[in-house]
């Protein structure tokens, strides 16, 4: 992939996550940062496309690499979370291989149906974990900071 193409993808995640944006209303400054984190997901999965060869393990690494940026971002705006994430994970999230794995069920193509199918729950399930853990990390180092300032 040349460097015009990965600029350009990027900027296409960001205009896509800000649109998204306004269909959650996301309000402020919050409107301008949100997307910064689909950048991050869209362009740690393409840097790992030579290194890693399996999509899974890609979408799980970018979420991870996302997630950990919505915490931060989330922590310093005083924002949920949530709100961050949900506008990060669009441009990983799995909509053509739920569209081509109906495509090929309605086709009869059942080889075709469950190799698509899945291929699209684990990387749904890798978006799931990314988050999990990451969410699981700051949780636990959140409660472990409180304790030691309360000592």
């Amino acid at each position: 992939m040349d460097i015009l193409h990965f600029v350009l993808s990027l900027i296409f995640a960001y205009i896509a996550c800000f649109g998204f944006g306004f269909i959650f209303h996301i309000r402020g400054r919050n409107l301008f940062i949100t997307p910064i984190g689909g950048v991050i997901i869209w362009g740690t999965y393409l840097l790992l496309e030579n290194p890693v060869s399996s999509i899974i393990v890609r979408a799980f690494l970018a979420t991870m690499a996302a997630a950990i940026f919505c915490e931060i971002i989330a922590r310093v705006l005083k924002a949920p979370v949530t709100v961050f994430m949900i506008i990060s994970i669009l441009p990983l999230v799995p909509g053509s291989g739920i569209y081509y794995t109906m495509q090929a069920c309605i086709k009869s193509d059942y080889n075709a149906f469950i190799e698509k199918g899945i291929e699209t729950i684990g990387i749904a399930g890798a978006i799931a974990v990314g988050m999990l853990i990451v969410s699981t990390i700051f949780k636990m180092g959140t409660l472990a900071f409180l304790r030691l300032k309360k000592n």
